[in-house]
């Protein structure tokens, strides 16, 4: 029976790829091609690194800037309309490139300012000579000074420092003791855009990559509070060293290894599961007859437990790639960039407190402060700058209904393309974009509701907290379940689930299966069709 199981799943991944390769050949779509359907990420980054440095009037930038993004939205249009692939979860990883390509181009070139606007917490090195404190290695501010003590004048354009120790939070003063222990010190600092080509390179490029801006002035705000020099450049620097536990890094290493180990059993375990299941092959709808003997009896628990082994799958799956962050860039030496990826702090949690989101806030607080929050900044950007267009107060609930729904249609829109560049048909308007639409008027019509009720039956407010609590869980509840298989199906139908994300299968070598799950050819060297069109030779991922 299990063998029965795991070759239907084989078949429908090699039916798949033979329609695929097909497909290729026929000249009907393109392979994704290695480095020429990047070229929109490089674009952005030359003009990160250049436009503010061009001695052209600030109107004559935000031209160029505006031009720079047009440039960058064709190309990902190009990419998107063009290139299908089975492997990046079944193509949907193209869409999501491109989508987020043009998302950040836009608040990077069109809402903000480049050379003004963004600032990173950069570090310092210190040492102590003559009992003075000073910069090891001085860095060019954004007006092209430099400084090499702690004496910091307010109201400088490009620096704002306050000295640290790599062992900090709590601050102690600088000693001996401290000194003569070996603690290393450095001082952080507000960076302006950089005069220096490299030292702008590695902010571009921070920049560019950076989600939640934990090291950045618009760091957003689900964040946890955490001790950091103030951006207001009126306020002074100050000699004040801050002391945490030597272990803390190590600690943070450790979290981050078991939360690697622990997730990538989860997603093996259920990719494992998905295997057995037709209905993850795209081949049956999600209320169809279950292979799984417990469930065949009901229709019901079927739909459910298959809307749950989706969303734990994407759960485990998240966690498992933005754990790798913060297992990964601690182990990079300092020199490598300024920005201070071995501080604790630039790594919290990913995820918000369930009870105090979900279960005190309902809808509005499951995507507003439980779910990850890692295209935050970029799909509030576009209201952020609308209302401040129209002059209405940010507060209002025009500006609130605005932000709520913009944000909600880039993310619907962002994985609406995830799902048209997979390569077998997929719904992206009724599916995948119909979902966060749905999720925003939900978000919108909670409070709404339960405003009216308060007003015109009885307040909800004088109910117990542990009632309040149950009806915000199970609102949540039933509205994913009425509404998440829009989402689900789409991932189906997309091929998602025929996507092999782990290299060696724990589960599936003990039953037998084999160990090893990337076979098969996934790179090639493509040279077009005929050889010719020399543009498009490069590495394909097919």
């Amino acid at each position: 029976m299990l063998d029965a199981y795991f070759k239907v799943y084989y078949d429908a991944r090699q039916q798949r790829q033979d329609r695929y390769n097909a497909a290729l050949l026929s000249g009907s779509i393109d392979p994704f091609v290695y480095p020429q359907d990047t070229l929109s990420a490089l674009v952005l980054l030359l003009a990160i690194l250049f436009i503010p440095r061009l001695p052209i009037p600030k109107r004559a930038k935000k031209i160029a800037s505006i031009s720079t993004f047009v440039v960058v939205f064709s190309l990902c249009v190009s990419t998107a309309y063009r290139c299908r692939t089975v492997a990046f979860a079944g193509g949907y990883g193209v869409g999501l490139m491109c989508a987020w390509g043009i998302v950040v181009s836009g608040y990077l070139l069109v809402f903000n300012d480049l050379g003004t606007a963004f600032r990173r917490l950069e570090r310092r090195d210190l040492k102590e000579k003559n009992g003075t404190v000073t910069e090891n290695s001085p860095q060019s501010n954004s007006s092209g000074t430099t400084r090499t003590n702690c004496e910091h004048k307010s109201g400088s354009s490009g620096l704002n420092k306050r000295v640290w120790g790599v062992n900090g939070p709590a601050p102690v003063p600088t000693t001996e003791k401290q000194e003569h222990e070996g603690q290393p010190q450095y001082v952080l600092v507000w960076q302006g855009f950089p005069e220096s080509f490299l030292h702008r390179l590695d902010w571009a490029i921070d920049l560019a990559t950076s989600f939640r801006g934990v090291h950045w002035n618009w760091r957003i705000s689900s964040l946890p509070k955490h001790e950091i020099p103030p951006e207001d450049s009126s306020t002074p620097a100050s000699s004040t060293v801050w002391s945490r536990p030597p272990s803390a890094m190590q600690a943070l290493r450790r979290q981050a290894t078991r939360d690697f180990i622990v997730q990538y059993l989860f997603i093996d375990l259920a990719k494992t599961i998905t295997i057995t299941d037709p209905y993850f092959h795209g081949s049956a709808t999600l209320s169809s007859p279950s292979p799984w003997p417990f469930l065949t009896d009901s229709t019901t628990l079927t739909y459910l437990v298959r809307l749950l082994i989706s969303l734990a799958a994407i759960l485990s799956a998240l966690t498992f790639v933005f754990s790798l962050s913060s297992l990964l860039y601690p182990l990079l030496p300092p020199s490598i960039t300024l920005a201070p990826l071995h501080e604790p702090a630039l790594y919290p949690p990913y995820w918000g407190p369930f009870g105090a989101s979900v279960l005190d806030k309902g809808l509005p607080g499951l995507w507003g402060k439980w779910w990850h929050q890692m295209f935050r900044f970029g799909i509030s950007e576009p209201s952020r700058y609308l209302i401040s267009t129209l002059g209405l107060q940010p507060r209002s609930q025009l500006a609130r209904v605005i932000s709520v729904l913009t944000a909600f249609a880039l993310s619907g829109s962002i994985h609406a393309i995830g799902s048209y560049t997979s390569f077998l048909p997929s719904r992206p308007l009724s599916g995948s974009f119909a979902f966060f639409m749905l999720q925003g008027l939900g978000v919108l019509g909670q409070p709404a509701f339960l405003k009216l009720v308060s007003a015109n039956i009885y307040d909800t407010r004088r109910l117990p907290s542990w009632l309040r609590r149950l009806g915000n869980g199970l609102f949540v509840l039933a509205w994913l379940f009425l509404t998440g298989p829009l989402m689900v199906d789409d991932f189906a139908r997309c091929g998602v689930w025929l996507f092999e994300p782990l290299p060696v299968s724990l589960f599936r070598g003990l039953l037998g299966q084999g160990w090893w799950c990337w076979s098969g050819q996934r790179l090639m060297w493509w040279t077009g069709r005929g050889g010719e069109n020399w543009w498009r030779k490069g590495i394909a991922v097919i």
